[in-house]
């Protein structure tokens, strides 16, 4: 991928100090060609709609998946749809809020592929209550899967990755990981996941290992979770007046950050289309 800098000088009227603006132009236009070849990609949440995009644009990109998610037919039925593409795609049973269950999956696919060079954790799940409405049991489910869920499978291949030598570990996190009506133990467990990001980076790169780790906060984005508690017309007006992104569009900047070249990035939570100045659930 080309990547273009630009210096440009301005100056305070008041001060006439001189300020650098570094502009980074790129052509993350969707057409980019990344070849993954010899590398093996690891999908938590493997059977929703934004990994199936993932899976099949490093699939084409010559890599190996490895799909885990708690449903076996929806695995089953992702994993038929690739291999018709000729993707090489491997398939895990697993709990993500589950030690046990997470371990087991990474040792079989472990002994399967033999390494994990890139690892997406996609899995999360959404209540969207009201703060007082929301029951201990919504709560423990939304931590469970999307933060513990995070916590582990990083902790259990983030330390494959070290051994290795190199990794690229990506998170989802949220624009409400800063708070959100009607979101807050979605908004806490996106927050906590900004939180593993920053905290395991900083931990690898003391120890010197090339192995990033960095969130993405996606734009609001067409899938089974953006749909859950709103109407069809609510979907169907959002799409209309393009306030909603295909899942498509985020592949540019997963793929960027999980290739080597992104040696240099780590800890950070980056804004996919500036979302963080989008009103949350507003």
């Amino acid at each position: 991928m080309r990547l273009t800098l630009h210096f440009d000088r301005k100056y305070s009227k008041n001060n006439k100090c001189g300020i650098i603006v570094l502009l980074i132009r790129t052509n993350m236009t969707g057409n980019i060609k990344y070849d993954f070849t010899g590398n093996v990609v690891a999908i938590f949440g493997g059977a929703g709609s934004i990994s199936h995009e993932i899976a099949t644009a490093f699939g084409r990109s010559n890599a190996r998946i490895l799909l885990f998610d708690l449903f076996e037919e929806a695995l089953k039925k992702e994993a038929d749809e690739l291999t018709s593409e000729g993707i090489s795609v491997s398939t895990y049973v697993s709990d993500v809020t589950q030690y046990q269950s997470v371990r087991d999956s990474v040792e079989n696919a472990m002994k399967d592929a033999g390494k994990i060079d890139v690892l997406i954790n996609a899995a999360s799940v959404v209540t969207r209550k009201p703060f007082f409405e929301i029951s201990d049991r919504d709560w423990s489910r939304t931590i469970n899967v999307n933060l513990t869920g995070t916590f582990l499978t990083c902790n259990l291949v983030g330390k494959l990755m070290a051994d290795h030598g190199y990794g690229r570990i990506i998170n989802f996190s949220s624009q409400n990981s800063m708070g959100a009506k009607n979101n807050a133990d979605y908004a806490a467990s996106k927050a906590g996941i900004d939180s593993i990001t920053r905290s395991l980076a900083v931990e690898l790169r003391e120890e010197g290992k090339d192995v990033t780790v960095n969130a993405i906060i996606p734009p609001p984005t067409v899938s089974a979770i953006w749909k859950k508690g709103r109407t069809e017309e609510q979907i169907s007006n959002a799409i209309r007046n393009k306030l909603v992104f295909e899942s498509s569009e985020l592949i540019d900047l997963v793929m960027f950050l999980s290739s080597r070249e992104a040696f240099s990035i780590s800890g950070q939570v980056i804004s996919h289309k500036a979302n963080l100045f989008r009103v949350p659930n507003r």
